[in-house]
């Protein structure tokens, strides 16, 4: 009989034992995950706009406009170069009434074809191309 209540004794305890061995092992891979994730955050931050520059060139691909923002001084010139084999039109936001910036509204333009404009006034101008207007879509900032 005290074999048998030496016996549960000791099955009691490697039962508590590993629960204690497995909340322990949980809560450390918790505290892993967590730590993990806040070093992750404190490196993700996200990039700096460009520099402003006075004079400015953006590529147009079939996926998008790069860089897809830039900044500029005041009285800097942008210029576009299609550099995708599909044509494309650079337009002022909002589509299609072209409100926010009337004047910058380019011709079709062709493969390896550019257009180019200056920014007179300080502020965010939004633009996208006309022909693929949810889908290529631009920044530029004047300082």
């Amino acid at each position: 009989m005290e074999n048998q209540e030496n016996g549960s004794r000791i099955t009691k305890w490697l039962n508590y034992s590993l629960i204690v061995i497995l909340v322990a092992a949980v809560l450390g891979l918790l505290g892993f995950l967590y730590l993990n994730n806040q070093r992750s955050k404190e490196t993700t931050k996200p990039a700096p706009l460009t520099a402003v520059v006075s004079e400015a060139q953006v590529s147009i691909t079939k996926d998008g406009f790069v860089p897809a923002t830039i900044q500029i001084k005041k009285g800097s010139q942008v210029t576009w170069t299609n550099k995708d084999s599909d044509s494309h039109q650079i337009a002022s936001d909002p589509h299609p009434t072209h409100t926010n910036l009337k004047a910058l509204v380019s011709d079709k333009l062709a493969k390896d074809e550019s257009f180019a404009f200056i920014f007179e006034k300080a502020g965010t101008f939004t633009y996208h191309d006309e022909l693929n207007p949810l889908k290529l879509q631009g920044t530029v900032v004047v300082k």
